[in-house]
């Protein structure tokens, strides 16, 4: 533990044992149960309205599209900073944005979601690796008719992948 720890960029060393103590304790795990004080970790798995989809939304059985997104709305429980995850202090509700598809291997660099060309890198792989889910806190970020696209790393060798559907939010 310690020489991966050596090999761990001082900046990246609190992140990296909040990451490993989260997974441990299990608060990356399922939705609150009752009486289970909220955590900011739980934006990541609590249901929330979904606020826009994929157009290509498979059947019922049916395996899901190579890569689709979900846009669904979450109400941020009272007391629960978000500052951690560049949220503004006193947020009542976030957005969440899942690109499903995968799978979606665990490595040196961060996986990286982009709305246009803005690239969000403080996203949550689901456990199974089939899904990224990214936290936003302002909903002007959620352009209706942006491209969203995947990619390893903030600067891939390879283009980001763009998934099929552009982002279709109601009302805009």
């Amino acid at each position: 533990m310690r020489a991966s720890l050596r090999r761990t960029p001082p900046g990246r060393r609190p992140f990296c044992l909040a990451l490993a103590l989260a997974l441990a304790l299990g608060m990356l795990g399922p939705p609150l149960s009752a009486g289970q004080e909220p955590s900011v970790l739980d934006l990541y798995t609590v249901p929330g309205r979904i606020v826009a989809r994929s157009a290509r939304v498979p059947a019922p059985g049916q395996a899901p599209a190579p890569l689709e997104y979900v846009v669904e709305e979450v109400a941020v429980p009272p007391g629960v900073d978000v500052q951690p995850l560049g949220g503004p202090a006193g947020a009542t509700v976030a957005w969440r944005l899942t690109v499903y598809g995968g799978p979606f291997r665990v490595g040196a660099q961060p996986w990286v979601v982009w709305i246009g060309d803005r690239p969000f890198a403080q996203t949550y792989l689901s456990p199974d690796g089939t899904a990224l889910v990214v936290l936003l806190f302002d909903r002007a970020l959620l352009t209706s008719g942006a491209t969203v696209s995947v990619s390893y790393g903030l600067a891939p060798a390879a283009p980001p992948q763009r998934l099929p559907d552009p982002l279709l939010l109601p009302g805009a």
